[in-house]
């Protein structure tokens, strides 16, 4: 999307002064007797089929008298892809419009178009008198791979290309049995669908098994289909990916899950020896509640592989907690970064959070909850950014250990070579846009050359998230430092 818009939004400044010194200087929006609050309206990319989000025009009568507007009309008329909104009326036109001295309207316009890869512009004429003026309207449409409620059945292989971008409406559900697997490069944008209770609903369900290919400068992207304004760094537009009970050898390398609910959901222990869930070189962010979230509620069998095993991955700018383990569970962290500094929102909570119960009214049932971190970092603005919600009584059901690890806490927890408050030097954590935030680390950082060696078995840790081969001894968190 990003290579599209380098080519977009050049070539729409020029087509906008192409416009505007073609016409007459009387012609001009605002010359006449109404000004405008744009010259232009301008739609930001937009999926080909799907309605746009609607803009706002004022106008104004700075004249002494009443203007009288024998019409404002679309050009296009009804063979248009634009609309227009007058006194809560759609339509391509309007006639014998009046307005009073120092009085203003508001236009509302729209746009749904079938037309694929190209530019739609259309001009919107004021006709008062002899004055005729236009304000230029345009967009880009893209076309893309719709799947509305879709379900890959057990037995079917589908596989999602970067030929073009994949709209997901709904919840895609992959059964026990099948498999998704998604090309590097592959972009894929999820609706704001709700249900009749107003919750969120496109997701990608995954009851076998998911397979994200992505490769270092060829990502595969999650993320929400509203790309007006500041809804492309914005969360709580769709729901997540959601990891079911019996969902099995999935893996994740090299994404960007952002702008959801929840970036990756997993649910229960895993039913075989191997990972439920493999995530390597993945960003999460923009999360309105969790962006790793595992749900053990269940005890695991003998000899059973993590339901999380996660690795250089960076997790940030989630509103109730980067990482949450509830109702038991296991994962394995090795050179994670977690940070938080709510900018953009408010929290009063920790960003990791780690419990061994569920309750509800009647009981309390415990679960076991084991969890290992290597080389990660957490740290945040909060003074504690840790909480672990044991009951009191049953240690055994709360197994967390932090080796090598960066801690921003209060409290002492188990595992070896903890720094404690130490500032890790971001890069540049406090930024005025907390979505540009860069967590490499400075020179200096206590971070550098003070992990534990991962290159042997079972992680193979060789990388860090960018790809950039590690150290001969490794450095804390997802970034290795590069003088």
């Amino acid at each position: 999307m990003n290579n599209i818009r380098k080519y977009i939004f050049p070539f729409a400044a020029i087509l906008t002064l192409l416009i505007v010194f073609s016409c007459r200087r009387e012609n001009l929006a605002g010359s006449g007797p109404v000004q405008f609050s744009e010259d232009t309206i301008s739609f930001d990319t937009l999926f080909t089929t799907f309605q746009s989000p609607t803009q706002r025009l004022q106008f104004y009568n700075t004249s002494r008298g009443k203007l009288k507007l024998e019409s404002i009309s679309i050009l296009g008329g009804g063979g248009s892809d634009f609309s227009i909104i007058v006194d809560g009326v759609e339509s391509q036109s309007v006639s014998d419009y009046e307005l009073n001295s120092g009085d203003s309207a508001i236009i509302f316009i729209k746009l749904r178009s079938v037309e694929k890869d190209k530019f739609s512009r259309d001009y919107l004429q004021f006709v008062s008198g002899n004055s005729v003026q236009v304000v230029v309207l345009q967009a880009f449409l893209l076309d893309a791979f719709f799947w509305k409620d879709y379900v890959v059945w057990d037995g079917e292989d589908l596989n999602f290309d970067n030929s073009k971008p994949h709209v997901i409406d709904g919840i895609f559900r992959v059964m026990p049995g099948a498999m998704l697997t998604i090309a590097p490069g592959t972009q894929l944008y999820f609706t704001s669908r709700k249900d009749e209770n107003f919750n969120l609903i496109s997701m990608l369900d995954i009851q076998g098994t998911l397979l994200v290919d992505g490769m270092p400068g060829s990502p595969v992207v999650f993320t929400s289909s509203r790309l007006d304004g500041d809804y492309p760094e914005t969360g709580a537009q769709w729901r997540g990916i959601r990891f079911g009970t019996n969902s099995r050898l999935s893996k994740i390398e090299y994404a960007l899950i952002k702008n959801a609910l929840f970036g990756i959901e997993v649910d229960s222990f895993s039913i075989d020896m191997n990972p439920k869930v493999r995530i390597r070189q993945t960003e999460i962010r923009n999360m309105s509640a969790y962006g790793l979230w595992g749900i053990g509620y269940g005890i695991p069998t003998p000899n059973h592989g993590p339901m999380i095993d996660a690795q250089n991955v960076l997790i940030h700018n989630c509103q109730q907690a980067n990482f949450a383990m509830i109702a038991g569970g296991d994962a394995v962290l090795n050179n994670c970064t977690f940070a938080n500094y709510s900018i953009d929102f408010s929290r009063r909570s920790a960003q990791l959070g780690i419990s061994n119960y569920y309750e509800d009214t009647a009981s309390t049932t415990l679960y076991p909850a084991i969890v290992q971190f290597n080389n990660c970092i957490i740290w945040g603005s909060e003074e504690e950014e840790i909480v672990l919600d044991t009951i009191e009584g049953y240690p055994g059901y709360l197994f967390v250990e932090f080796n090598s690890c960066i801690l921003k806490t209060t409290k002492d927890f188990a595992g070896t070579n903890i720094l404690k408050n130490a500032d890790p030097l971001f890069t540049d954590p406090t930024k005025v846009n907390p979505f540009e935030r860069d967590y490499s680390l400075k020179e200096n950082s206590p971070a550098i050359n003070s992990g534990i060696n991962l290159s042997g078995p079972p992680f193979h840790l060789y990388v860090d998230f960018k790809g950039v081969p590690r150290g001969a001894q490794y450095d804390r968190g997802c970034f290795e430092f590069v003088p």
